[in-house]
This record gives C-alpha cells, sequence and structure tokens, in this order.
C-alpha cells in the first residue's frame, strides 16, 4: 500500500527531527520511497515562536491502515 505522510518540526535541529521521523517510519514498517523538499512555514495558532521545516513523505507499506496508525 503507497500513501503519503507530512511532517514537521520547530524545535531544536528541525532537519535531524525529520531525518529521525524517517527512520523511525522504516524501522515499524512504513518505508518512505521518495521525500520532497524542505520548507520553511510560519507556526500558526500558538504552535511556539520557531518557524517548521516541513516535508512529505511518500511511504510504502505491507500493514493495514489501523496498525500503521497505532506504531
Amino acid at each position: 500500500m503507497l500513501g503519503y505522510i507530512g511532517l514537521g518540526s520547530n524545535i531544536g535541529d528541525r532537519e535531524e527531527h525529520l531525518r529521525a521521523g524517517l527512520l523511525a517510519m522504516a524501522r515499524a514498517g512504513v518505508s518512505p520511497v521518495a521525500v520532497s523538499s524542505l520548507w520553511e512555514t510560519e507556526p500558526v495558532g500558538g504552535a511556539g515562536p520557531d518557524w517548521f521545516l516541513n516535508m512529505v513523505a511518500r511511504v510504502a507499506t505491507d500493514l493495514w491502515w489501523d496498525a500503521s496508525c497505532a506504531t
């Protein structure tokens, strides 16, 4: 099954947090097969003072949707 997952961080080493998120997904059986470029967005609604670094990953998994959301 293919899907798309958005990731973002506005804390500390934002790029490292995104990288760690991709690795954690892979360990859980949700493998990134392609990733977008990185972009910065302004925080909205009290999300903190620091801007977000964001990306989208196209992922492949053999997990059912319910199992993917639980990991």
